[in-house]
């Protein structure tokens, strides 16, 4: 299009020269049509034509103006096309101009160059930079992200010894227990409380700083006794203070300080007992090995002949005679009661058996025997009231 401009300007600058002749005076010319003013017509050179009077050489002239007029008005409006379609295309956003400054000049080029720069970074023209600040919410919403995660802080919390329970005011929730580490925490001054089962709880002030890591390490106080039972075969009940504890071997308590009798219980063995003094802070261990019973469904007593003879018990059976002063005492033999009191003799199969003597009065005693094919067993026991 721009080559179509630059022909029709070359075309107006060409327009055709019109030079009138001057008439000439003779009659015969004038009147008279030949060959001289056809002559006269044709030495018309380069763009010159030479009209004399008449009505055709008006008419000649008409045109040729009426045609550059037009070629000129037509490379006009192809100049205004040209212009409209172009302009838009090529033409910048504007920036504010502070001052006028020559179209060609190098301080021009700067200027719009430093202009799209921060364009380009802050999404704001000068002008806009200057008097606007930045309202894209999604950019300030990465900004706080990238805020937030800078200034946050990491908590380390140790306890000997471990698992205790932590928990902090401004905060909500149990974060665990220890040893642990806590991220992301805004700064700030935080009251953390650890809590385990057995020792005194413990409160401790901490202060978290921007992007650093602050450590507590807390020395927990018993305040109970610590007891583990374990048992062979496991699966044994466990009864403290003649109660039962609901837990089977192997179990841990956390018990006051003092004396406790513990029992240890299993279908088809013998109990298990013993006595302990605990101190606060103190750990105990109980580890018995469970003994298989001997059954208690086949206990006879012997007396008449047989004891008095000296008649000895039956094979793969075993003969225990009883015998307490005072004179009396029930007997209960792996859990079963017998029929008699003290003194007595019964025959009972190879086995493990726990005796336990009773009198009102007197303070109850165990017994355990271990019997044998052919074995006669003699106990002989002064209560104690």
């Amino acid at each position: 299009m721009a080559a179509a401009f630059r022909k029709e300007v070359r075309l107006l600058q060409a327009a055709p020269q019109i030079r009138l002749a001057a008439p000439k005076t003779t009659t015969s010319s004038a009147s008279t049509p030949g060959p001289e003013r056809e002559n006269a017509v044709a030495k018309g050179v380069a763009g010159q034509v030479w009209v004399g009077p008449g009505p055709a050489r008006k008419s000649l002239g008409l045109w040729k103006v009426g045609g550059g007029v037009g070629a000129g008005l037509l490379a006009i409006a192809l100049a205004l096309t040209v212009a409209g379609v172009v302009w838009p295309r090529v033409k910048a956003p504007a920036a504010p101009a502070t001052k006028a400054v020559e179209p060609g000049s190098t301080e021009t080029a700067d200027h719009a160059l430093a202009a799209l720069d921060r364009l380009a970074h802050s999404g704001k023209t000068d002008g806009q930079a200057a008097t606007s600040p930045s309202s894209d919410p999604e950019i300030e919403t990465a900004s706080a992200s990238v805020r937030a995660a800078t200034a946050a802080g990491t908590m380390e919390i140790l306890s000997v010894p471990s698992g205790a329970t932590v928990d902090m005011d401004g905060a909500a929730g149990q974060f665990g227990e220890t040893p642990l580490k806590i991220d992301a925490l805004a700064p700030g001054v935080y009251h953390v409380r650890l809590r385990k089962s057995g020792y005194a709880p413990e409160a401790r002030t901490i202060q978290i700083s921007s992007g650093k890591r602050s450590a507590i390490a807390v020395q927990l106080t018993a305040i109970k006794a610590f007891l583990t039972v374990t048992s062979t075969p496991p699966g044994a009940s466990v009864w403290i203070e003649g109660k039962d504890t609901g837990k089977v071997t192997p179990a841990q308590f956390a018990l006051d300080p003092g004396e406790h009798g513990i029992v240890v219980r299993k279908a088809e063995y013998l109990d298990e007992s013993t006595t302990f003094k605990l101190a606060a802070g103190t750990s105990t261990d109980y580890s018995p090995s469970l003994r298989a019973a001997g059954r208690t469904d086949n206990i006879r007593s012997v007396g008449g002949f047989s004891k008095m003879f000296g008649g000895g018990p039956a094979r793969d059976m075993a003969q225990i005679e009883i015998k307490t002063e005072p004179r009396g005492a029930r007997v209960t033999i792996n859990g079963k009661p017998l029929d008699k009191t003290t003194p007595l003799a019964i025959q009972v199969e190879v086995g493990n058996y726990n005796l336990v003597l009773e009198k009102d009065g007197y303070q109850p005693l165990v017994k355990s025997v271990s019997a044998g094919a052919q074995d006669k067993i003699k106990i002989k026991e002064t209560l104690s009231k």
